[in-house]
């Protein structure tokens, strides 16, 4: 990325839209990895490899929410810290100190981040707020593929939908509008062109939104309640064992991948899954190891 600054003669701050369509995806896994490596100050008592493993974590989250601007990852921060403090309470007081290193380094990032994540917050909720109610949005998607006219707030609705979040809750709307009778066993194809014309509804921006920006949308769409069942129960599953074996690790990153869902495409989207489930695995047979530094 420093050297695509270089070459563009761009800030890091404007390189977002030199990794579209997939910024999403790199950010979400690089916050995936960076968790990791954040976490790593805890199985280890060098001081100089504990502050590089901080430094290299925050830059991970420094540069997938801030510098790429995705709001999806913002939780990760927040979710590395809880589980630094869910370990240190294991551990016993005599050990809380080993938070004073992570908490400095999180305070840090929220401090030179502060603004521009606020910024970017409330700009997504001016978005949603702005796209009407799904009832309203279906109806104006419906009128911009038949080329029938718009009135003033419809007008307003579809230069929402031309955005971050308008074009997620035109895909949310579309879901709820193509699964009311389909919610069984959902319409075996998860891809929005599937089902509305997105060059036509989004053709303001070329923001064209390919899927439903939700793991949990996007399973009923494609598979219906079944699929949903299987998907959520799997996840569970996986949450209750790592809970189980205090891989502290393996709870990081199927939190993020739930959280991540919500919005996002994440457990349902090949990078991201290879990525959690590489770790996951890979983490599994260092369990002997990672027990020697939790007891």
């Amino acid at each position: 990325m420093l050297l695509l600054s270089w070459e563009e003669k761009k800030s890091l701050y404007d390189l977002r839209e030199f990794l579209n369509p997939w910024v999403t995806t790199f950010s979400r896994c690089t916050s995936l990895i960076a968790g990791i490596v954040f976490l790593g100050s805890v199985y280890c008592s060098n001081i100089p490899k504990k502050i590089y493993y901080l430094v290299s974590g925050s830059a991970g989250f420094f540069l997938a929410s801030i510098i790429l601007q995705t709001r999806s990852v913002l939780v990760c921060p927040f979710l590395a810290t809880a589980i630094l403090f869910l370990v240190a309470s294991l551990r016993g007081i005599s050990r809380l100190r080993t938070l004073i290193l992570p908490l400095s380094f999180t305070l840090l990032a929220v401090l030179l981040t502060s603004t521009m994540i606020s910024e970017r917050i409330d700009i997504g909720i001016k978005e949603i707020s702005s796209s009407g109610d799904l009832t309203a949005i279906q109806q104006v998607i419906e009128k911009v593929e038949l080329g029938k006219a718009l009135d003033k707030n419809e007008e307003v609705i579809l230069s929402s939908l031309n955005t971050s979040m308008g074009g997620r809750m035109a895909a949310w709307a579309t879901a709820a509008k193509i699964t009311e009778n389909h919610w069984f066993l959902g319409r075996g194809y998860g891809n929005l062109n599937n089902f509305i014309d997105v060059k036509k509804v989004f053709k303001n921006s070329g923001n064209f939104v390919k899927h439903f920006h939700s793991d949990y949308l996007q399973a009923v769409v494609v598979g219906g309640l079944v699929l949903l069942i299987g998907m959520v129960l799997s996840e569970a599953w996986l949450l209750l064992r790592a809970v189980k074996s205090k891989n502290f690790i393996q709870l990081y990153l199927i939190l993020s991948m739930l959280f991540f869902g919500l919005g996002e495409l994440a457990f349902v989207d090949i990078q991201t899954f290879l990525i959690f489930i590489s770790a996951w695995t890979f983490f599994s047979f260092l369990q002997p190891k990672i027990d020697e530094f939790t007891t």
